[in-house]
């Protein structure tokens, strides 16, 4: 019934044990253990000065060092996945205007940042300075060029903030005729 195991027949059995090991470790290393950030922003008032600020909160959640390098605002809702759309997504963005950057200079310093890992950093701007437009999607963008958003729950508090309101100014429309 059972016939003698070869040195052959050992060898392969040894080569699927250290395969499937070395491929369970890609997996982890690659879905578990990969960078990832997360970006929240709010309207904020200052203590003792009374100021609104346009606060951003950056998270590193993963076991390496990040550089966050833009914050960027859009007018458009960017439709997800945006592998997947990114025609449709442009399409839109020329349509209703165009991204805008936040200022490098921040209150505490300057852009790029670096996140360390499983850490946080905060920056904060000046909430009249700024003069924000509309905004649909907050993100920040980090050296390797990814793109991590801000949630929809946090925008929504950010446009129905009274402070934001009063600061923000609308953006310039070009005429067509």
């Amino acid at each position: 019934m059972w016939k003698q195991l070869t040195l052959t027949d050992l060898l392969a059995v040894w080569g699927a044990v250290v395969s499937s090991f070395v491929a369970g470790w890609n997996i982890f290393r690659d879905v578990v253990q990969r960078d990832r950030l997360e970006v929240r922003a709010s309207i904020m008032i200052t203590y003792p000065e009374r100021q609104d600020v346009f606060n951003w909160s950056i998270a590193n959640l993963g076991r390496r060092e990040m550089y966050v390098t833009h914050l960027v605002g859009s007018p458009v809702k960017i439709l997800r996945p945006q592998w997947l759309l990114k025609p449709i997504n442009r399409q839109r963005a020329r349509r209703k205007g165009t991204r805008f950057l936040f200022p490098f200079d921040h209150m505490y310093g300057r852009l790029p940042q670096k996140v360390s890992a499983l850490n946080n950093t905060i920056l904060v701007y000046d909430l009249k300075k700024l003069g924000l437009p509309d905004i649909q999607e907050l993100f920040a963008i980090t050296a390797d060029g990814r793109e991590w958003f801000v949630g929809r729950a946090e925008i929504n508090r950010i446009l129905n903030n009274d402070e934001f309101k009063a600061a923000r100014r609308p953006i310039p429309t070009a005429k067509s005729s």
